[in-house]
């Protein structure tokens, strides 16, 4: 017995020492393929069995599994993966799975997470990826094109461009109608902010275009949301990035200009020949000269002195050849150079996450000397302490551009040089256009040369533009911080409560300057007659502008969240109170005539500075709920409420309330012949409605908020203070304190679709909104000791198509491609406005009659201006039978609307082994747009209208004259003068002389908004750095072509003189022109 039990031990610990030996430890690290970064969490086990281990922080994992045995990974969102390991280590990557529709999470109102199938409104999101695929430097243009019903304009151009974004339309007529923007959960209503991001620090960006999915912040929130998520670190192994990215930026896009004729400007005299031709005049920025022959021409006078240094004994004289200069215009503007440099950290444990994200973007312009630099530092992070949970982020930006200010000239003021401020004179722009080509203007780029100074530049009228830039300059330092705390406590597994702190401040300092200048004698004396600018002016005094502005916006939302299942029944609700404060203070000084040259300081102005001060200070809260309540998986209906006050309001009426509700109907998840269809994978049908407002009674005199616009202040009238003795009246608008919000109701219609397991989806959304109580101005009785009257009035009315449609065209392992395509149709029509119409601006530039105006039964906003008078019976222009010219019909008339009606996105992404090539095509139609720099342009004679007829006398085209009582096609009545021999040609007197049909164009244009070819640096190749886990090399570029219909010989038609106003649809010599970018980005990951 001993003997048999010994045998049987022997051979036990035999099997045991044989399975030990099938046995082994398999380590090693889980990464993904996407991004070659670890991935925590993963499940790792052996296939077959239960149990198993998960990935620490580091994406590592240990795991015991027998020889021969395969090992199961798998994660949420990626694609499961089955391995047999040849040896004791096995690393993994996994690839990104292709989610479902209705299972991809959006971020919602207060930033809390929900499954888009919940949903019953329009959302949209863009990936960091999309968002940076061409290394944008502000968020708002990387968004541009890729979203249906988000119109991104850029308004003009520069070293800091600025942006107008509107979603779904304008609602307001004299309010604001862009989005609210929020930043991890706090509300900042001026959409430039986005400017002060750095959009590799960006998680998410998830748009709210209804007013249903926006309705719970509120008023601020009636033209839909921006949420941005920012990181804030990952439970991963600590990782640094870098990425520089360089550009290149080049003049695009000029207005046509005419290259045949040189200066003249309607001179007598000597400067026109016995047969009525004329010669060419040197000292002339009106271009209606000869065409070229080659002739030499003096074109700028310089003193020879006597021994005694004054007196004037003779001139240097410079000539030129009498030849079209070719692309001198063009040369004007330098390649411009922007260099953007980014560098994160990010690290994390089980129980908390640390971000460090910093970038400088520093940019040489097109303009000589004009240049910018912003910083932006990010310091992010969360912790959780069992139950507890909290995030903080503080940003810091800082901003300084320096560019550009006024010229001088004989526009400057009406009062002389002597008295003219920083704001007088012309725009850069204008002083580039406006010079002949046949002079070399860059031979003038020292404006202390000999004859670059402003006694000697060529031009007696106008002012040398290198002068402009050394001379005038507006400087612009802003410094933004972004401050928000979030703590929260799970209660329990379905109950939490949180409370998130937010701050935002900014502080802008401005300072623009012009030199003054002292006419020499000569130059007063006026050697060639010309009656220039120096013996009309003789002096220019120096004079500076200052500002401080200061704004703090303070933000708190106390918010309790629940959700939990009882049975097929879901229900997730949220209810909180928040709380906000808006403080706005600004101080300006401006001193028109100072005392010493080189010394700006208003201490040292002449006489008594323009000065200025004003604060205000805007206070809210409200208490609001919302409830999603889910049936089976498939149904889900919710509503919501807010409640809110604001400061601004008379008692009376500063309370409102904002409900809204929205169905969503999964039917692939309750039909069953439709549940696991391979062709139709996900079909969702939604539906909303909601009433929101927008608090709009503010915009005069600079106010924000429209704090303390309900009575009626006592302002100090133009002339005072005079000396020692004050004086106040009256302001002429009567402000009402009866006034309240504007109203808008919404619905909003749609569906989702998926095909072919979401290789295909389609979105489509129909929605119409109306606003009503729009805050207007409206004529009352003077005798009532005022002239207007703030009211609530008018009704507009917004209807609108959107659809998203996104295909993988192709799926293999070497070959990925993805095509998107968005499509926007809008239209929107003021239904009532007593007085039939509102003007929004006051104007336009360059002497072209006429406004942007709404106007009921209309299209909002469009344009209205002059043209000639015609035949009722054809349409055709009526021409003076005597001088061949048509007149202006004093009667303005409306020109089309000035907001497109058709927009379509076109992304394009394609991925081959380590390449890949992604565009993004942008198209916008359906608007016109107002060009007034063409009427300077032919005032000018530069434009390429002005010299079409060779400057020869023309008959008008589709004109009649009077002829018996009644009018006939004209055949043989020409335009007399159709140069400008001595002055009163048809181009300066008419076509430069009020006129606005002739510059209405159709403001269609197709952009190349983006390309970037990238190449991944292979990881077998990164193996022998093993320090670097990711490595790319891009080649990007934005904006690189631009193609608008033949009409459009001006302007970039998205452009805009309103900047980021309502009164868009305008264009001129006041802004840039137009740039692409080029370059290349290096991208490291440690």
């Amino acid at each position: 017995m001993k003997k048999l039990l010994l045998v049987s031990l022997c051979f036990l610990m035999l099997s045991i020492t044989q399975v030990f030996a099938q046995n082994r430890t398999v380590t090693g690290t889980v990464t993904a393929k996407d991004d070659g970064l670890p991935i925590p969490g993963v499940t790792v086990r052996v296939k077959g069995a239960t149990g198993g281990v998960v990935t620490n922080s580091a994406g590592k994992y240990s795991i015991t599994a027998p020889a021969g045995a395969s090992l199961q990974f798998s994660f949420i969102g990626y694609n499961a993966q089955a391995v047999a390991p040849k040896g004791n280590v096995l690393n993994v990557s996994l690839e990104p799975a292709s989610t479902a529709l209705g299972e991809v999470v959006v971020t919602g109102a207060l930033g809390v997470k929900k499954e888009a199938k919940e949903l019953g409104y329009s959302v949209a999101t863009v990936t960091t990826k999309e968002l940076t695929q061409a290394k944008v430097t502000d968020v708002a243009t990387g968004l541009a094109g890729k979203v249906s019903g988000l119109q991104v304009n850029l308004t003009d151009n520069g070293v800091d461009p600025q942006v107008r974004i509107v979603l779904r339309g304008n609602r307001s007529i004299t309010g604001n109608n862009e989005p609210l923007l929020v930043i991890d959960g706090v509300p900042i209503e001026d959409p430039n902010y986005l400017n002060a991001l750095n959009p590799e620090d960006i998680e998410s960006t998830t748009i709210l275009k209804g007013a249903a999915a926006a309705g719970i912040y509120g008023s601020k929130a009636s033209n839909g949301v921006l949420i941005i998520t920012t990181k804030h670190g990952s439970k991963v192994a600590p990782s640094i990035t870098v990425s520089n990215t360089t550009y290149l930026q080049e003049l695009s896009y000029l207005p046509k200009l005419q290259t045949r004729f040189g200066g003249y400007g309607g001179e007598g005299g000597s400067y026109v020949n016995a047969n009525g031709t004329v010669n060419p005049v040197g000292y002339e920025n009106e271009a209606y000269g000869p065409a070229f022959d080659g002739r030499q021409l003096l074109i700028a006078l310089s003193p020879i002195f006597a021994a005694d240094g004054t007196t004037v004994t003779g001139y240097d004289s410079l000539y030129t050849p009498y030849t079209y200069k070719k692309n001198a215009t063009r040369d004007f503007y330098r390649t411009g150079l922007q260099n953007q440099l980014s560098a994160s950290y990010s690290a994390g444990t089980d129980h908390g996450t640390f971000y460090l994200g910093a970038q400088d973007v520093s940019t040489n312009g097109i303009v000589p000397d004009d240049h910018s630099r912003r910083d932006n530092l990010t310091i992010a992070g969360s912790q959780d302490y069992g139950n507890f949970h909290a995030d903080y982020k503080v940003t810091y930006d800082q901003n300084n551009v320096n560019t550009y200010g006024n010229s001088y000239n004989q526009a400057t003021t009406s009062g002389g040089l002597q008295s003219a401020g920083v704001f007088s004179g012309r725009p850069l722009f204008f002083e580039v256009l406006n010079t002949p080509p046949d002079i070399p203007l860059q031979d003038f780029k020292d404006p202390t040369s000999q004859y670059g100074n402003p006694n000697s530049y060529y031009s007696a009228y106008s002012t040398n533009p290198y002068w402009t830039i050394a001379n005038s300059r507006d400087k612009r330092n802003t410094y933004n911080l972004l401050g928000t705390l979030n703590l929260s406590y799970k209660i329990s597994p379905w109950l939490s409560i949180a409370d998130r702190i937010g701050v935002t401040q900014t502080t802008e300092q401005y300072k623009y300057t012009r030199a003054g200048i002292t006419f020499a004698p000569w130059a007063i004396a006026d050697p060639q007659g010309a009656g220039n600018v120096a013996s009309s002016q003789g002096y220019l005094a120096p004079a500076e502008y200052d500002a401080t502005y200061f704004e703090q916006r303070l933000n708190n939302d106390l918010y309790a969240t629940f959700n939990k299942k009882f049975g097929d029944i879901s229900v997730n609700a949220l209810a909180g109170f928040n709380m906000d404060q808006s403080y706005q203070r600004m101080i300006q000084l401006q001193g028109d005539a100072l005392q010493f040259p080189g010394d700006y300081n208003i201490g040292s102005v002449l006489g008594v500075p323009d000065y200025g001060e004003a604060s205000y200070t805007q206070r809210g809260y409200a208490f609001y709920e919302q409830a999603t309540v889910g049936y089976k998986d498939f149904i889900y209906l919710t509503g919501t409420n807010r409640d809110e006050w604001n400061s601004v309001l008379d008692p009376a009426h500063n309370h409102f309330e904002y409900p809204s509700v929205s169905a969503s109907y999964i039917f692939t998840n309750n039909i069953n012949a439709l549940k696991d269809n391979k062709i139709l994978s996900y079909g969702k049908l939604t539906a909303a409605y909601s009433k929101v407002a927008n608090i709009n009674i503010g915009g005069t005199g600079g106010n924000p908020y429209g704090a303390y616009s309900l009575i009626n202040p006592f302002v100090p009238p133009s002339g005072y203070p005079f000396g020692s003795i004050g004086g106040y009246s009256q302001s002429t608008l009567y402000l009402n304190p009866d006034i309240q919000p504007e109203k808008t109701s919404e619905w909003e219609f749609g569906t989702e679709l998926g095909f072919l397991d979401s290789r295909i989806s389609l979105k489509a959304d129909y929605y119409q909104s109306k606003t009503s109580n729009e805050s207007l101005t409206a004529d009352v009785s003077a005798a009532t000791g005022f002239t207007q009257k703030l009211v609530n009035v008018g009704l507009v009315t917004n209807t609108g198509e959107e659809f998203d449609l996104n295909v993988i065209a192709i799926k293999s392992r070497s070959v990925t491609w993805n095509v998107g395509v968005n499509y926007s149709h809008y239209h929107n029509i003021i239904n009532q406005l007593p007085g039939g119409e509102v003007e929004i601006n006051q104007g336009f530039g360059d002497g072209v009659s006429g406004g942007i105006y709404a106007i009921q039964g209309q299209s909002y906003p469009v344009i209205k201006t002059t043209d000639w008078l015609r035949d009722p019976a054809t349409g055709k222009v009526i021409v003076d039978p005597t001088t061949g010219r048509p007149t202006i019909d004093p009667t303005e008339k409306v020109y089309g609307n000035t907001s497109p009606t058709q927009m379509l996105g076109l992304t394009s992404s394609v991925s081959y082994k380590n390449f890949t090539l992604s565009v993004v095509v942008d198209y916008r139609g359906g608007d016109e747009v107002l060009n007034a720099n063409g009427a300077n342009l032919n005032f000018e004679g530069i434009g390429y209208q002005s010299a079409e007829n060779g400057r020869q006398r023309f008959i008008y085209p589709n004109s009649v004259v009077l002829q018996g009582g009644q009018y006939v096609n004209n055949t043989s009545v020409a335009v007399n003068n159709g140069g400008n021999i001595q002055g009163n040609g048809f181009w300066p007197d008419v076509y430069g002389n009020g006129i606005g049909s002739i510059y209405v164009t159709s403001a269609a244009f197709w952009k190349l908004r983006e390309a970037s070819l990238t190449y991944d640096v292979p990881k077998s190749f990164l193996t022998k750095m093993p320090f670097i886990k990711k490595a790319s090399l891009s080649l990007i570029g934005r904006n690189l072509l631009m193609f608008t219909p033949k009409s459009n010989i001006f302007s970039d038609p998205e452009f805009s003189d309103a900047g980021n106003g309502n009164a868009v649809g305008a264009t001129s010599d006041a802004q840039m022109p137009p740039t692409r970018f080029y370059g290349a980005n290096l991208t490291v990951a440690f």
